[in-house]
């Protein structure tokens, strides 16, 4: 019975999944020019408008469930409790849209602080139309919240200052409340009716539902757990500290303490072996053992280095003319003339070849990537493409899947993607399958 909905939520998803993808190959890199970033502002736009058309087909959803009797719906709910796509309930597709469009969000704010035009994407997430209330009111610009408990505390504190603190009838406070409501957090409250005396049990079921700190911190506990490790790049340590300092800012705004050696390993957990080591080697220097708020200090401060110097190289590239840009178009041309050739003389002889001209994608090792059997995991190997902005179906360096020109689909399950990350195909089972032979 709920066939319908879900083909109407998978449509939808595919075109966030599509966005997401296309974000995510441009967020990952070290340097994004102009053109890049309006991308990333029309990705945030369009993400925005789907995660919107995905609040309305899932009430539409929620609303069909309501209406079927006790036994139905106990299955029916089942079938939405555990709808995925690709292993993911359809509400973390929506969380991962969220935390892509705050990327977008803070990489514009943060590279263009002093232009209002690039606070675009925020404005018009957060934009709430005016209300005719009883008195005349200034345009609001009120957060939305989805029933996330991680944006309670933020939410309400923004909501109590703009709207619950100011002299606004009972009835106006609560067409506020539910305008901001989306998703879950809405169909917490949406069995009340439009009244006065609702407001305030709408209030005290919101912060029953979401408000609660032992939830709270269970959450952010899960959340700094499932964080994954860093990679080399100093993009990928800013994206990782970034959340650890925004987890245990929220930790120590409810009082957790958060000053123990469990933090202090869950957050090494998360680095990179180089940073690590670097890490260590300061640790040593100072002649005592960090405690957690030492080692968040220590983190941040290797950011704002990075950052630094990255900022100041800036200003001592020289620009390339247009003649360096066509002499260097030209030497690009030719080395992938002559790789070209060493590829094809590759295959044609093998017993001629050089095991160095072959290079792994997964591990930078002497083989094809196809074959790699260091880097098992599907979801590491799409992760180490991504970094190195490389395609999907070609595997090559400088678009995404979907500006592909090549028409070669997987060899294994005649998909749109490389063989290489086909979801079909068993790595570690392959992996122990050639062991076995090469034993035998």
């Amino acid at each position: 019975m709920s066939g319908p909905y879900k083909r109407m939520i998978g449509t939808v998803l595919q075109r966030l999944r599509a966005r997401i993808e296309n974000a995510e190959s441009i967020l990952v890199k070290d340097e994004i020019d102009d053109e890049e970033k309006e991308s990333l502002v029309n990705d945030g736009k369009g993400i925005q408008k789907i995660l919107k058309t995905l609040d309305e087909k899932n009430q539409l959803w929620l609303e069909f469930l309501k209406v079927l009797d006790p036994d139905d719906r106990i299955k029916e709910t089942q079938a939405y409790e555990n709808y995925t796509v690709e292993n993911r309930h359809f509400y973390e597709w929506i969380e991962k849209g969220r935390e892509i469009v705050d990327s977008i969000d803070e990489l514009v704010l943060q590279r263009n602080p002093d232009t209002s035009e690039n606070n675009s994407v925020v404005t018009q997430i957060n934009n709430v139309e005016t209300r005719e209330l009883t008195v005349q009111l200034p345009r609001l610009q009120l957060p939305e919240f989805h029933g996330d408990p991680h944006h309670w505390i933020s939410f309400w504190q923004s909501f109590e200052s703009s709207i619950d603190r100011h002299n606004f009838s009972q009835i106006d406070k609560m067409k506020f409340l539910l305008n901001c409501l989306k998703g879950e957090a809405r169909n917490v409250v949406s069995d009340l009716m439009l009244t006065n005396e609702n407001y305030q049990i709408a209030v005290n079921t919101l912060k029953e539902r979401f408000g609660d700190k032992n939830i709270l911190i269970e959450a952010l506990e899960s959340e700094l757990f499932r964080l994954p490790t860093c990679t080399e790049k100093s993009i990928s340590l800013k994206y990782t500290v970034d959340k650890i300092e925004k987890i245990f800012r929220q930790l120590e705004s409810i009082g957790e303490n958060t000053n123990n050696s469990v933090m202090t390993s869950m957050i090494k957990s998360k680095l990179n072996r180089n940073f690590l080591m670097e890490i260590a080697k300061e640790e040593k220097t100072s002649g005592r053992k960090w405690n957690t708020n030492e080692l968040r200090k220590a983190l941040v401060g290797m950011v704002n280095i990075r950052e630094s110097v990255f900022q100041s190289s800036k200003h001592f590239q020289v620009p390339q003319t247009s003649n360096q840009n066509e002499m260097n178009q030209k030497n690009r041309n030719n080395e992938n003339f002559q790789r070209f050739q060493k590829v094809n003389q590759a295959r044609s002889f093998p017993v001629f070849t050089h095991a160095r001209n072959i290079i792994c994608y997964f591990c930078n090792g002497n083989h094809w990537s196809n074959s790699c059997l260091k880097v098992l995991g599907l979801e590491e190997r799409k992760k180490r493409l991504i970094e190195q902005n490389r395609c999907f179906r070609c595997l090559r360096q400088g678009h995404i899947l979907k500006d592909c020109l090549v028409r070669r689909n997987c060899s294994f399950c005649n998909g749109t993607h490389n063989s290489a990350i086909c979801p079909k195909r068993n790595f570690e089972q392959e992996n122990k399958s050639i062991i076995i032979k090469i034993d035998k």
